[in-house]
């Protein structure tokens, strides 16, 4: 997982935070954010993942095209409140525990077949929906490692993790919305039409035309004959109006629907169903393309890194993928202590880092979440210069090792020795500084 945030912070990929069922933005990283009980999210981490690459392009064969997103979920939490989406996924659990529940199709004013707006419980700024008012789940199931689940588009969902381990899973979504009807129509008539002048003026610029009015042509024109016939009309207008002739909305509007029948017919002769079938495989060819090449493109970054031909001094630690193996060394004394606050005690405690005054690093502190206390507590007991590979620091998996890991670096506590199997050459390089 850290690898992987890693890689999304070279790509610039999308990751989402979620805390007490909403989106946050404020945590300094993801790693602060999930030990302090948020839950992470990489969107399209096929695009930064080989084998998930890999498992998407080869269900975009049968599919046209599928995409994953991975999410991260602290023990005993909840990640979003129950919704329903657009598409049609396939939940693998790769870590731990997670209980779901799955409503049938049309809970909750939900439709069969939902476009992007139709998505229960994804509104912005709205209340989160209250699994009770659902009433009883269609399926109710805890996925261990291993085991998939598929919910189809439309379908209400929520999950939580349970046990004491976290719970990491990938949703493979396959965007069936693209497939219905009205998709194929609107993207074949996006694609064929809308780029034509005729299909972009549609109707003739002016005021309506009074009853008796000599028809507009049904076609579009061009400025000049569009203003031309608009002061024939008004002119027609006019004359009506002096002969004591009443104006007839009613007969008006008639003769702007019949052009708009025969733009519409136009419309449907140039676009069938074959071509509606072209154009929507032209596009998920063009996602299958992008989804490989841009994780061609991290690929080579990653490789030139590796080999020490494009590293960016500025580059901050936080691209330095914390393997197991990695190794650290204790540069500055660090000390636990208990914030004032007139808040009864939450768990939380400051790390306060106290640099020697010949020696690296500088006066910081973090607040220090109880996820991360007995790892802060073990590297307090150790002497200034002791060297430790990361999975010694006491935590309940790798991952939040890594977490604290990051939050000493934060404070210039500690500096890699050896970045393991992530960049050598880094290590080198450190190794090599004055």
């Amino acid at each position: 997982m850290d690898n992987l945030l890693m890689r999304a912070q070279l790509a610039d990929a999308e990751i989402i935070l979620f805390e007490d069922l909403k989106k946050t933005g404020t945590y300094a990283s993801p790693h602060s954010a999930f030990s302090s009980g948020a839950s992470v999210v990489i969107n399209h981490v096929d695009k930064l993942w080989p084998r998930i690459n890999e498992l998407c392009c080869e269900l975009g064969r049968t599919f046209r095209h599928a995409y994953a997103n991975l999410y991260l979920t602290p023990p005993e939490s909840q990640t979003a409140p129950p919704h329903s989406d657009d598409r049609d996924v396939l939940v693998l659990q790769m870590h731990g525990c997670k209980r779901w529940r799955v409503w049938a199709r049309g809970t909750c004013g939900t439709t069969c077949r939902p476009f992007a707006n139709e998505q229960a419980g994804k509104e912005e700024g709205a209340p989160p929906l209250d699994p009770r008012a659902l009433g009883p789940a269609e399926l109710e199931v805890t996925l261990e490692p291993g085991a998939i689940l598929y919910i189809p588009r439309g379908a209400m969902h929520v999950a939580q993790a349970t046990g004491t381990e976290c719970s990491l899973h990938l949703t493979t979504a396959v965007p069936t919305a693209d497939n219905c009807w009205s998709g194929y129509v609107l993207h074949a008539v996006a694609a064929q039409c809308f780029d034509e002048r005729r299909f972009r003026l549609a109707l003739p610029f002016g005021p309506w035309p009074a009853t008796g009015a000599r028809r507009l042509p049904g076609r579009a024109m061009t400025a000049p004959a569009a203003a031309e016939a608009a002061e024939a009309a008004a002119a027609e207008a006019a004359a009506a109006e002096e002969a004591g002739a009443s104006f007839a909305p009613s007969a008006a509007l008639g003769v702007w629907r019949e052009q708009s029948r025969e733009l519409w017919r136009e419309m449907h002769a140039a676009v069938g169903l074959a071509e509606a079938r072209a154009e929507l495989s032209t596009r998920m060819r063009r996602h299958r393309q992008t989804q490989r090449n841009l994780l061609n493109a991290l690929e080579a970054r990653l490789a030139a890194r590796e080999a020490g031909a494009s590293r960016a001094p500025h580059e901050p630690i936080t691209t330095l993928s914390l393997w197991p193996r990695t190794r650290l060394r204790k540069v500055v004394r660090l000390e636990l202590i208990r914030p004032e606050s007139d808040r009864p005690d939450d768990g939380k405690r400051v790390a306060q880092a106290h640099p020697e005054p010949s020696g690296p690093g500088r006066l910081a502190y973090i607040h220090t979440p109880p996820a991360l206390l007995r790892p802060m507590k073990a590297f307090e007991g150790w002497p200034v210069g002791h060297t430790f590979e990361l999975r010694e620091l006491p935590a309940r998996d790798a991952f939040l090792r890594a977490c604290a890991a990051r939050a000493l670096m934060g404070i210039d506590v500690l500096e890699v020795v050896d970045g393991g199997r992530a960049f050598p050459s880094e290590a080198k390089e450190r190794e090599a500084a004055p």
